[in-house]
């Protein structure tokens, strides 16, 4: 190791040689240098200069810092690094702190704070590969597209940061615009005063021929304001594919926002979530799954309880959606109202009143709805209400329907008001303590196969006005 001190004002510069894992020289004259500022910005500003000229540098900050104009990281495995809990404080408003431009770069262990300079960002990464922001503290901040934001950016880890919103700030982490294979690891976000828009971590394809597919979101802690926790899809470019969303947990902080995960994707996998509503109400649902198709929905759950019998809130929304496996979640508690006219739902399956939606070849199978108490709310809704949308051959079974014999609860209703709708299965489901147990709403519910369920209802079991309807014990 060779130290050369003084070789840019107010930081020195230590210089390694790489090695490969056995412990050799890989590449000697492709060295790794590690420059220490613990003076002014002029000296941090130098530092970056001087990393973005050789790269493969780390630059360690060993003091807080404030800026009055931004970091950008431009060179090839630049890193920024801070030691002693050191913390990068803005000295004006109007820009952002840190942008990553360039391949390999990254932002560990820093505090970001605004110091009350309202339109300051944070950490802006854009079209950069591969980097890496990870176990950073970001605090306070109440402008930009998101504390962590990032634009048209190929294998990004954030990974272990801890994210607070400011007054009316911005998302936590947001992506868009080909912003491809990022993951989401391991983060605490609270976005409990955030702006109405702003979600705790958004992906969203904004472009018509780019997506945010491959990305990656698990093992995060989310507190949501009034927005979801989590939202992934398309928002004017394609439909995200390969998402995978993870043993994260959702809890709310205020009444009236958004709920919980919501996704439009394609060939993904939500998978071991939790959410809780923690005594707030929500205005769309805990599990959105919209305009999405052949994903899987599994292992999830939501505690809601008596939380939302004010509103006719759903739990789960499957909407606009085709070949969905939704298997094995738990439901507790959902909106409350009066099934047999307008209510919450356990689960409601349905074209969202969009024209020429498919909702056909969906599973709902092997889960538990715990009605919530005292409310004539409803289990499974499926509803057709578009014109020249199709809601046909939906499978409902080995579900476990929990009621508390409230007059209307109901455990499956299906109704087409327009669209076509056939072929639904509902079978080997446990349906108990409901005041009615399946009602086939209409006539243009055509060839509807109740088979082997088990009934205790305080009315009826079937109520059938559909067409062609079979019926087994």
């Amino acid at each position: 190791m060779v130290i050369l001190a003084g070789l840019f004002s107010g930081f020195a510069v230590e210089v390694h040689a790489q090695t490969c894992d056995d412990g050799g020289a890989c590449n000697r004259s492709s060295s790794h240098k590690v420059l220490h500022v613990d003076g002014d910005t002029q000296s941090l500003q130098s530092a970056i200069a001087a990393a973005n000229s050789t790269g493969n540098t780390s630059i360690v900050i060993s003091s807080n810092q404030t800026l009055t104009t931004g970091l950008t990281l431009t060179g090839t495995g630049v890193e920024l690094t801070c030691q002693n809990h050191a913390t990068l404080t803005a000295g004006a408003a109007g820009f952002w702190m840190v942008k990553l431009l360039g391949t390999t770069e990254s932002v560990e262990n820093c505090g970001f704070s605004p110091g009350g300079n309202s339109g300051a960002q944070a950490i802006f990464i854009d079209g950069a590969s591969n980097p890496n922001i990870e176990g950073n503290t970001i605090s306070g901040f109440e402008a930009g597209n998101g504390s962590i934001y990032l634009v048209g950016t190929s294998n990004a880890i954030v990974r272990n940061n801890r994210i607070t919103a400011g007054i009316g700030g911005p998302d936590g982490i947001f992506g868009e615009k080909n912003t491809i294979d990022t993951t989401v690891d391991g983060n605490y976000v609270d976005e409990s005063h955030g702006a109405p828009w702003a979600h705790a971590i958004g992906f969203h394809s904004t472009v018509g021929s780019e997506s945010v597919s491959g990305t990656k979101v698990v093992n995060n802690t989310i507190l949501a304001g009034n927005n979801f926790c989590v939202e992934i899809g398309p928002f004017g470019g394609l439909t995200p594919g390969r998402v995978i969303l993870g043993n994260n947990t959702c809890k709310l902080t205020e009444n009236g926002g958004s709920g919980g995960y919501s996704l439009g994707v394609s060939g993904s996998s939500i998978t071991g979530n939790t959410f809780d509503a923690n005594g707030f109400t929500a205005t769309i649902a805990a599990y959105e799954i919209v305009t999405s198709l052949n994903t899987s929905v599994t292992g999830n759950s939501a505690s809601i309880g008596q939380a939302w019998t004010s509103v006719n809130t759903t739990a789960v929304t499957i909407n606009q959606s085709h070949g969905i496996s939704f298997a094995g979640n738990t439901i507790n508690g959902w909106g409350g109202g009066n099934a047999m006219s307008a209510a919450g739902w356990g689960v409601a399956v349905t074209t969202g009143g969009v024209s020429n939606s498919l909702v056909s070849n969906n599973t709902v199978s092997g889960n538990v709805f715990v009605f919530p108490k005292g409310q004539g709310s409803g289990g499974i809704f499926q509803q057709c209400q578009a014109s020249g949308a199709v809601c046909s051959n939906n499978s409902y079974s080995g579900n476990v329907l929990v009621g508390d014999g409230t007059p209307n609860s109901l455990g499956f209703r299906l109704e087409n008001d327009t669209g076509t709708m056939q072929n639904t299965l509902i079978s080997g489901n446990s349906i108990t303590g409901t005041n009615y147990g399946v009602d086939v709403w209409n006539s243009t519910v055509a060839g509807t196969h109740i088979y082997y369920n088990l009934f205790n209802t305080t009315s009826a079991n079937v109520v059938d006005s559909g067409t062609g309807t079979t019926k087994a014990p």
